[in-house]
């Protein structure tokens, strides 16, 4: 008779083989053969599985703990926070660089401690904070009441304003001829008056 393979399964356990005891040592395994002489029972032997630990060491102090069997593979699924720095994954010595980002998966042969590796926020990183605005070098003052250095300045009239059309009509009238006035010559003839006696 040849001995059949286990059907069954359990959690944590891997099936070993035959017992013809209950809680007894594997005596078949699955292929081997014997002679049958007479009614036989057997019983299932497990063998447990080794359980490993992953400890993720927190920035605040606590840990947080992941059993997982031997071989079995598991998901990075443990984040940190840090104020003004930005989390980049997992090392598994401290100050280590990283190994281990979230979602990478990991087979598991021990236990094994992560520890958060860190960048500082890019975002935080300049300490003098926002800039103000800052003055012109040589800001202008307003002129003083009665600085003669400065004269007001006129604003100029538009080309073709009703003023300076009236400006060019004068300029442009024609000057009527300077006339020359001549001494006038008049002969003065004296005439002698008679006298009469008194």
């Amino acid at each position: 008779m040849t001995i059949l393979d286990n059907a069954e399964s359990r959690n944590g356990f891997t099936f070993d083989g035959w017992s013809e005891t209950e809680n007894g040592n594997a005596t078949y395994k699955p292929g081997d053969t014997f002679k049958i002489t007479g009614n036989v029972n057997l019983y299932p032997v497990w063998k447990k599985i080794p359980e490993y630990t992953i400890t993720y060491h927190l920035n605040n102090g606590t840990i947080s703990q992941k059993s997982v069997y031997k071989g079995e593979a598991t998901t990075v699924d443990v984040s940190d926070s840090r104020t003004e720095y930005e989390f980049q994954g997992w090392t598994t010595m401290k100050e280590g660089a990283v190994v281990y980002k979230i979602g990478d998966k990991v087979e598991i042969t021990e236990n094994m401690d992560f520890y958060p590796v860190w960048t500082v926020d890019p975002v935080d990183d300049d300490p003098a904070g926002p800039m103000e605005p800052s003055e012109p070098a040589n800001p202008s003052k307003p002129s003083e009441k009665g600085d003669e250095s400065e004269e007001p300045t006129i604003p100029s009239e538009p080309s073709d304003s009703p003023l300076k059309r009236m400006n060019l009509q004068r300029t442009t009238k024609q000057t009527p001829p300077t006339r020359t006035h001549r001494p006038i010559r008049m002969a003065v003839q004296a005439w002698a008056l008679p006298q009469w006696p008194r």
